[in-house]
């Protein structure tokens, strides 16, 4: 029996594993749409809701000293994050605000080691700049440590609460990474050539001392600005006492940086120690053609996780951090991420999806690995659909990769209506995730193609800069290929190929449709970029430097952006279009969509324009989720099927 839009939009997920202080307990996120805070005690499998907004929770973090979280929401999809607290040991808890104005991003960034403090990035001077804040957890006392330019985020507090460390983003791969002495207010930019890139920086401790104290009295320093521990030329390069030094006399812990990096000109992210003294970089581990995606350290340091991304595929090892780690082979072929280890460390929790498995957190223990928590199931898994990895020759040579799902059973006579999916970003990467959305397309009997054209991430930095500024339309070139090898396909008709796509994925669907119009039958936008000018002028303050560094300058690339801006080129559109957009998107402005769709229909093109009052860059509430499912069910099967 066919099953309706509907109910895959009620398909859940969860994610973003927790475990408390004591290891019995995993505080987690999931539902669908709007995900809550939920806790599952790990020895009775009995969970409790613990949030009940009407609104999405985007984050959650344990306080260190206790089992208190912090989690942030925002109101209809806006993105101005609000910080919350609650106390999960409450019978009811309830909220408390600790960071919450309407008009202000609060960018969570972390505890500080004794759970008295927290630190995170805000937009309330400046919309388009953040400054760094510390308050105080119970008071609510706020300090301004630090006034940036751009965005800027938290990474963490070092071990002593002394320093904290911050991310000043510039654009995809060109970021610095800053040390702030909280004590002196001085600030240090790690050496770095411009253009690296730093993801998932934390502090780890090389050793502690006899007596456990720590001490930060010595501010000199082998570069300007940073204090560090006193004791360091007793230490080696390892953290351990030099020969000749008496251990006991030692009142410091030698503390460093972890981070996912492109330091030093890699193509590819590798876990690299940063000694905050020298400004020496170590790789600890790199996978020999792949970005290293994740990563986790237990908290005696002893075992660590690293996530690779092999094409898309996510390869999981875990073990001693001096010795073997093997792959994690029980879990599903798709995508893992959030490692996170339980208090002992002999655990560790994984958010795990693949194309036939809804987001789910997984546990690992004792060299296996099984299913922890997974969201409701309201459709058989059994009607699932695996994707297969393939790829294809574009217009200059460049093999191009991509997933292709086929529908159950036998094609029809002239084979199956196809929809080419295009992803956003467009630093970004489809792959074998699961989506309801794709899931319900090839319920309904069409085939889907999902490229990752180059401008993609995953395939090395090079490739992700391929699109850059000039080159932008290479990437719908790339498109335009693959459409052909799809057409190519004894399983598919080729005179029935539609095209869909989100954000910047809904920019491909609108310049394929103006430049190479005749090659599709029926074309899917959502919230897409219809002109570059009008994107940077109208995208949230916080974006447009960083958003310019991709796509180019208004005034300096201005003929650029006349060339290949769609809405200059609406008469070309032969194909009947599917607008969409929400009102309160901070990204991709309303007016994108709405100007677009006016241009065609000035025009006398078949366009439909869907309006959604309370909604961000994504359709999450469960009426809007139904509503836009609903919406392209019908539409590809009145005009592909």
């Amino acid at each position: 029996m066919p099953i309706g839009p509907e109910v895959y939009a009620r398909i859940g997920a969860a994610g973003t594993a927790v475990f408390a202080r004591d290891g019995r307990t995993l505080f987690h996120l999931r539902g669908a749409g709007l995900p809550q805070a939920w806790a599952l005690d790990l020895e009775t499998g009995t969970a409790r809701q613990l949030t009940f907004h009407d609104e999405k929770l985007a984050l959650l973090r344990r306080c260190p000293t206790d089992d208190r979280l912090v989690y942030g929401i925002d109101r209809g999809g806006d993105e101005r994050q609000q910080l919350l607290l609650i106390d999960p040991s409450e019978e009811h808890p309830a909220p408390r605000a600790l960071a919450d104005d309407p008009a202000v991003i609060h960018d969570w960034g972390a505890w500080s080691p004794d759970g008295t403090r927290i630190a995170f990035a805000a937009n309330a001077r400046d919309e388009a700049h953040f400054d760094v804040y510390v308050q105080d957890a119970a008071s609510g006392a706020r300090e301004c440590v630090y006034q940036g330019r751009g965005i800027v985020s938290v990474s963490g507090f070092r071990p002593d609460g002394a320093v904290l460390t911050l991310l000043v983003d510039r654009g995809y791969g060109d970021m610095s990474l800053v040390l702030l002495d909280l004590g002196s207010g001085r600030a240090a930019t790690f050496p770095s050539v411009s253009g690296t890139n730093y993801q998932s920086v934390r502090w780890v401790s090389d050793g502690r001392t006899a007596d456990g104290r720590d001490s930060d009295t010595d501010v000199s320093s082998s570069w300007p600005g940073l204090t560090r521990p006193s004791a360091y030329d007793r230490c080696g390069a390892d953290g351990r006492v030099k020969p000749g030094h008496d251990e006991t006399s030692m009142v410091a812990v030698r503390h460093s940086l972890l981070a996912l990096t492109d330091h030093g000109g890699s193509d590819f992210l590798r876990l690299c120690r940063l000694d905050p003294d020298s400004g020496a970089v170590e790789v600890v581990y790199a996978a020999d053609g792949r970005d290293v995606d994740a990563w986790a350290m237990s908290s005696d340091g002893a075992m660590l996780a690293t996530i690779e991304n092999d094409r898309g595929y996510a390869v999981p090892r875990v073990g001693p951090v001096d010795g073997a780690r093997p792959i994690v082979a029980d879990l599903p072929r798709g995508v893992i991420s959030e490692p996170a280890f339980a208090p002992d460390g002999a655990s560790v929790a994984f958010t795990v999806a693949a194309p036939t498995v809804p987001a789910s957190i997984w546990l690992w223990r004792d060299g296996t690995a099984r299913p922890l928590v997974q969201p409701d199931s309201v459709v058989d898994p059994k009607r699932f659909v695996d994707l297969e990895l393939v790829a294809w020759d574009s217009f200059d040579g460049a093999r191009i990769p991509g997933w292709l799902a086929l529908p159950p059973g036998a094609p029809p006579r002239n084979g199956h209506p196809a929809v080419i999916w295009v992803h956003g970003g467009p630093v970004s990467q489809t792959r074998p995730n699961f989506r309801p959305d794709i899931q319900m397309l090839l319920a309904a009997g069409f085939a889907v193609l999902m490229p990752n054209v180059r401008g993609s991430s995953g395939y090395g930095r090079a490739y992700t800069e391929s699109d850059d500024v000039e080159k932008r339309l290479d990437c719908v070139a790339d498109l335009v290929h693959g459409r052909h090898w799809l057409a190519a396909h004894p399983a598919i008709d080729a005179a029935h190929i539609g095209i869909m796509g989100q954000s910047y994925g809904g920019f491909m669907v609108n310049s394929a449709i103006t430049e190479h119009p005749a090659l599709w039958r029926a074309a899917v936008s959502y919230y897409g970029i219809a002109d570059f000018v009008t994107l940077l002028a109208g995208t949230g303050a916080w974006r447009r430097d960083h958003r310019a560094a991709e796509y180019g300058d208004p005034v300096r690339d201005a003929d650029l952006f006349a060339r290949i801006s769609p809405i200059h080129r609406a008469e070309r559109v032969v194909v009947p279009v599917l607008l969409a957009h929400g009102t309160r998107d901070p990204r991709v402005p309303y007016g994108e969509s709405e100007r677009f769709a006016a241009a065609l229909a000035e025009r006398q093109k078949p366009v439909t324009f869907l309006r959604f009052d309370y909604a961000g860059h994504g359709f999450i509430r469960p009426a809007d989720r139904t509503r836009i499912y609903r919406a392209v069910a019908d539409f590809f099967t009145a005009h592909l099927a």
